[in-house]
C-alpha cells in the first residue's frame, strides 16, 4: 500500500470517527497501519481498543469486555503475518497488558478463576520493564490479583456446585429403571415385597406393656366348649322374652367364658 492510499484511509477513518461510526473508522485504521498505528494512550495512534471508544472518551469502557477481546483477536491476527526482510518479529501489542489485567479481574469476579489465572500468567510472561505501559503500580496490582487467585478455593469445571453432588439422569438409566419396575410388576414381586414391608412397619417388635400376654389370643383358637346353637335356644313357636335380670345373667355368662388373666 502506498503512502497516499494509507493517508486517504486514515482521513476517511477520521471523518467516520467524527460522525461516531467507531467500528467503520477502526476498519480504516487497520487497513492503514502506516499512518494510523495501533497503540496506547499518549501516542499518535488513533486506535487503542478495537471496536470501542478509547478510554479517554468513555470512562466506563471497562464494563464492556468486547473491545478488549477484539483487540486480542487483532493482535493474534497480526502475529500470523510473516515479517518482511529486515523487520523484527511481531511480539504483540504491549499497551494491551493493562487492559488484560482489567479483563482478568472481571473474570475473577464472575467466578472464572482458572481463565483469570491464565490471563495473569500470560501477562507476567510478557512483561517488559522497558515498556512505557509498565510501571510499579501495574506490577503490584498484577501480583495482588495473582495472590488472590492462588488462594481462591477450587471450583467445579462447570462452575456449578450441584455437579459434584447429584448425577444427571440419562435416558439409558431411566429406561433401565422403568424396565425393572415393569418386570417386577408382571412377576408380582413388587406387590408382595411392599405388603411385607407394610406389615413389618406396622408391627416391628410385637406388643409391649401390661397387656402383652393378650397378643396371643387368636380368633382361630378352638374353644373347649362348643358354642350353643341359636335355633335350639329360640324357637319360632315360643319366642323368647328377656327380662332385665335375664340380660344381666346372660352378659355375666359371656364374660365368664373368657380366660382370666393371671
Amino acid at each position: 500500500m502506498t503512502a497516499e492510499a494509507s493517508a486517504a484511509l486514515t482521513a476517511l477513518g477520521d471523518q467516520l470517527t467524527a460522525h461516531q461510526w467507531t467500528e467503520a473508522a477502526h476498519v480504516c485504521y487497520l487497513l492503514s497501519p502506516q499512518t494510523s498505528p495501533f497503540g496506547g494512550m499518549g501516542s499518535a495512534s488513533r486506535l487503542v481498543l478495537l471496536g470501542g471508544p478509547g478510554p479517554t472518551n468513555s470512562p466506563i469502557f471497562h464494563k464492556d469486555p468486547d473491545p478488549i477481546i477484539f483487540s486480542e483477536i487483532a493482535e493474534f491476527a497480526l502475529s500470523l503475518a510473516t515479517p518482511a526482510k529486515g523487520q523484527e518479529t511481531f511480539t504483540g501489542l504491549p499497551h494491551l497488558q493493562p487492559y488484560r489485567l482489567i479483563r482478568a479481574a472481571s473474570l475473577a469476579e464472575i467466578g472464572h478463576v482458572q481463565l483469570a489465572n491464565r490471563y495473569c500468567e500470560a501477562i507476567g510472561s510478557c512483561i517488559n520493564r522497558s515498556s512505557p505501559y509498565t510501571n510499579m503500580t501495574f506490577i503490584e496490582q498484577l501480583k495482588e490479583l495473582t495472590d488472590r487467585l492462588i488462594a481462591a478455593p477450587q471450583v467445579d469445571k462447570s462452575g456449578s456446585w450441584i455437579g459434584s453432588k447429584m448425577a444427571k439422569p440419562s435416558l439409558d438409566s431411566i429406561g433401565n429403571w422403568l424396565e425393572g419396575r415393569f418386570t417386577k410388576f408382571i412377576a408380582g414381586e413388587g406387590d408382595t415385597s411392599s405388603r411385607h414391608e407394610d406389615a413389618t412397619a406396622i408391627h416391628p417388635h410385637g406388643f409391649t406393656g401390661p397387656f402383652a400376654h393378650y397378643s396371643t389370643i387368636s380368633s382361630t383358637t378352638t374353644s373347649a366348649q362348643p358354642s350353643p346353637i341359636i335355633h335350639r335356644l329360640i324357637s319360632p313357636k315360643h319366642p323368647a322374652h328377656h327380662t332385665p335380670s335375664s340380660g344381666v345373667c346372660y352378659g355375666s355368662k359371656i364374660l365368664g367364658s373368657f380366660p382370666r388373666p393371671n
